[in-house]
């Protein structure tokens, strides 16, 4: 069984993808969700900036979502590799 860097295993990805959070959510929203309360403070807050308002962020420079998040841009990508894509460019697809 692999995990990410966050422990979660792909097991709990799929589960975390359940029909409560309605057949128009984004799958990775779901799997942040899921994982948000196993992140680090700095990943947790800007996870929680994210979730408030998941299209502001789709319209978001990573400059914006530096000063929306407080967190530092080198955080702010360290998180989106975390959630298992490339890059902020990727998160934001």
């Amino acid at each position: 069984m692999v995990k990410n860097r966050s422990g979660i295993s792909e097991s709990e990805i799929d589960s975390a993808a359940s029909p409560q959070w309605g057949s128009t959510q984004r799958p990775l929203l779901v799997y942040l969700q899921a994982i948000l309360p196993s992140l680090n403070p700095t990943e947790r807050q800007i996870g929680d900036y994210i979730l408030e308002d998941p299209e502001r962020v789709l319209s978001s420079s990573i400059s914006d979502l530096h000063r929306g998040s407080g967190a530092s841009v080198g955080s702010i990508v360290g998180f989106c590799r975390t959630l298992g894509v490339k890059g902020f460019a990727s998160f934001k697809i």
